[in-house]
C-alpha cells in the first residue's frame, strides 16, 4: 500500500459541492482516509487573483494499492471529466483542482507546503506538524 495527500480546490459558484464530490470519489480507490473539512480560502496566483473567486479547499489524506502514476492520471482525468479545461486555467476559473502533494512521504509540490489554503487543511489532519 501507499500513502497519499491530495490538495483539493474549487473556485465556481458550486465549489462546495466539487469538493465534496471529489472526496467522495477519492474514497472510491483508497482506504483508511483523513480528510480535512471543506474550507474557503482567497486566491492565490497571479491569474486566480485578477478574478478573486473564493476557492473551497479540502486535503485528504489516504492508502491506496495504486502507483503514483495511475493515481495522478486519474486525477487528470477527475479533473477533465468535471469541467477542468486548459482555457479555464487561462481565465482562472478551476471547476476542480486535485493536486498530489506527497506520495510514499515523498513531498512532490513542495510549493504546496508554503500556500496557505493547503496548509489549513494539513495542519487540522496532522496538528502535531505545527508546532
Amino acid at each position: 500500500m501507499h500513502s497519499l495527500i491530495i490538495s483539493i480546490g474549487s473556485n465556481t459558484s458550486d465549489r462546495w459541492e466539487q469538493v465534496n464530490k471529489a472526496l467522495i470519489w477519492l474514497g472510491e480507490f483508497t482506504i483508511s482516509a483523513k480528510k480535512s473539512k471543506i474550507y474557503h480560502s482567497k486566491p492565490e496566483g497571479n491569474c486566480a487573483k485578477k478574478i478573486n473567486y473564493t476557492y473551497a479547499n479540502a486535503v485528504y489524506c489516504a492508502l491506496t494499492a495504486l502507483s503514483q502514476d495511475e493515481v495522478e492520471s486519474m486525477l487528470k482525468k477527475y479533473e477533465a471529466d468535471n469541467g477542468r479545461t486548459p482555457q479555464m486555467k487561462l481565465f482562472g476559473i478551476v471547476p476542480i483542482d486535485l493536486d498530489l502533494v506527497f506520495f510514499d512521504d515523498r513531498l512532490l509540490r513542495p510549493q504546496e507546503m508554503m500556500r496557505d489554503y493547503f496548509k489549513r487543511g494539513y495542519e487540522e489532519i496532522f496538528p502535531e506538524t505545527n508546532s
